[in-house]
């Protein structure tokens, strides 16, 4: 959890946090490549346990456009990582979670 702490700041510039995300993804899997969709979309992921699921705070603070992340967003309501107006990330960072890495 510290480190999204680290990008939490509202007014850093959206391509750092993206970065930051990137990395810390990285971290997590080194497999993936820089061309992959699903590090764009874990980005998205992670952004939003820091900046919260409002699509265009997203977009705001990630510099992805809106369309991108509201395509994303079905998929994390469905599976009820976002609930109304939280983001349910209470598992990523137990023991044994990639997330710990």
């Amino acid at each position: 959890m510290t480190f999204l702490m680290t990008i939490s700041s509202p007014c850093q510039k959206p391509e750092l946090a993206t970065t930051m995300l990137k990395e810390r993804i990285k971290a997590i899997d080194p497999c993936i490549e820089e061309d992959d969709p699903g590090l764009n979309h874990a980005v998205v992921l992670l952004a939003s346990a820091v900046f919260g699921n409002d699509p265009a705070t997203l977009a705001s603070q990630t510099g992805y456009p809106l369309e991108f992340i509201e395509h994303i967003v079905i998929r994390l309501k469905v599976s009820q990582i976002w609930i109304g107006n939280t983001v349910d990330f209470s598992d990523w960072f137990q023991e044994g979670s990639p997330a710990r890495a």
